[in-house]
């Protein structure tokens, strides 16, 4: 009798640890899985903080090519009607070059969509050649 119930007890922690292992392989599965989500979140932050930074230095440059341009604001224009209609012109056309120009990079960036200044965040960083160019 004795023997028959120490088969049972260990019957009974034999599957008390298999069921063990199994939910330790199923939070192992878990870990993984969560690593793989953190991981595409840390380079989905990197991508964030460089388009930030060249957000900002975009605005230090506008910020400075408005000053400028306040400067001559506030002065009074000599120019006749005819000379004030050509800069208008011209402006309008800059304007509409820019605005071109803007259109046609978006599709561009749409068609090539990779991270912050071309840089695609998944690939691996360019290393130099090891051969070395011999001068004649």
């Amino acid at each position: 009798m004795g023997v028959e119930i120490l088969r049972r007890k260990e019957e009974r922690l034999v599957r008390e640890c298999q069921d063990k292992e199994n939910r330790i392989e199923g939070l192992e599965r878990k870990v993984v899985l969560y690593q793989e989500n953190a991981q595409g979140w840390t380079q989905r932050v990197w991508v964030v903080e460089e388009r930030s930074r060249q957000t900002k230095e975009l605005l230090v440059a506008r910020s400075a090519e408005l000053a400028e341009a306040q400067a001559f604001l506030s002065t009074t224009d000599n120019l006749s009607g005819e000379e004030a209609g050509i800069v208008r012109d011209l402006n309008e056309n800059m304007y509409q070059v820019a605005a071109d120009l803007t259109e046609e990079w978006e599709k561009f960036e749409s068609l090539h969509s990779t991270g912050p200044m071309g840089v695609d965040p998944t690939s691996q960083p360019c290393t130099p050649p090891t051969t070395r160019i011999r001068w004649v």
